[in-house]
C-alpha cells in the first residue's frame, strides 16, 4: 500500500530528479551525493546525460530546492537490464542539499540479515490515472512498505510497490530502529507476485 512519506526524516532526503523531459527519483545518501538508477542518470550506450536537475522539498509541499548535477559515476558495467544489479549511479550536485534535508548512509547486507528487516520504497509517481490523486503528476513522495523475496548476486526482489517514475528509488531497511539504504529502484517487473 502507498501511503504520501510524511515531512520527516529518513524520507525528506527523497530526491525528484528532472532530466530530458522525463522524472525519476534519487536519494541523499551525503551532503552533496544522490543515489539512483544508472538508466535515470545516463542513455542505453551509457553515455551520461547533461543538464540533470536534482529536486529536494518536494514532499514537503513548499517550493523545491534545486541543484544541477555535476559529476556522474555510473557502475563499473551499466547495464540497463534490470535483473543484472548493474543500473546504479552516484551523482554529485553543486550544493550541499543532504545539510538541509538530511541523507541516509548505505548498508550492504547479506541476504540471511536483509530477509529479516522492514522494508520499505521511497518513490514519486506521476500516472494520471492513478487512482491515488494525491499521488499523481510527481508531486508527492510515497513509502511503500513490503518484505523482501529473494537476494541474489548484486540484485533484490522485494514486494514493496514500484510505479512509473520509481526509477532510482531508494530501498529502505529499518535495523536498529535506523534506516539504511539497501538498494536502489531499477525496475518494477511482476514475476509471480514480485517486484524487481
Amino acid at each position: 500500500r502507498r501511503v504520501p512519506v510524511p515531512a520527516m526524516n529518513p524520507y525528506t532526503s527523497a530526491l525528484r530528479i528532472q532530466v530530458n523531459n522525463s522524472i525519476g527519483c534519487g536519494y541523499l545518501v551525503g551532503p552533496d551525493l544522490v543515489l539512483t538508477a544508472g538508466h535515470v542518470a545516463s542513455d542505453p550506450d551509457g553515455t551520461p546525460y547533461q543538464g540533470i536537475t536534482v529536486e529536494a522539498g518536494v514532499t514537503q509541499g513548499k517550493p523545491t530546492h534545486p541543484a544541477s548535477v555535476i559529476d556522474i559515476s555510473l557502475a563499473p558495467t551499466i547495464d540497463r537490464d534490470p535483473a543484472s544489479g548493474n543500473d546504479w549511479a552516484l551523482l554529485r550536485i553543486d550544493r550541499p542539499l543532504g545539510q538541509v534535508y538530511g541523507w541516509l548512509e548505505c548498508l550492504d547486507l547479506g541476504p540471511n540479515e536483509l530477509n529479516t528487516l522492514p522494508v520499505e520504497i521511497v518513490a514519486f509517481s506521476g500516472f494520471k490515472d492513478d487512482v491515488r490523486s494525491e499521488l499523481r503528476d510527481f508531486q508527492h513522495a510515497y513509502v511503500g512498505p513490503g518484505d523482501i523475496r529473494d537476494v541474489g548476486a548484486n540484485i533484490v526482489f522485494h514486494a514493496c510497490p514500484m510505479w512509473g517514475g520509481s526509477s532510482g528509488s531508494a530501498l529502505l531497511a529499518w535495523k536498529d530502529t535506523k534506516p539504511y539504504v539497501v538498494g536502489v529502484g531499477s525496475a518494477g517487473v511482476d514475476v509471480q507476485g514480485e517486484v524487481l
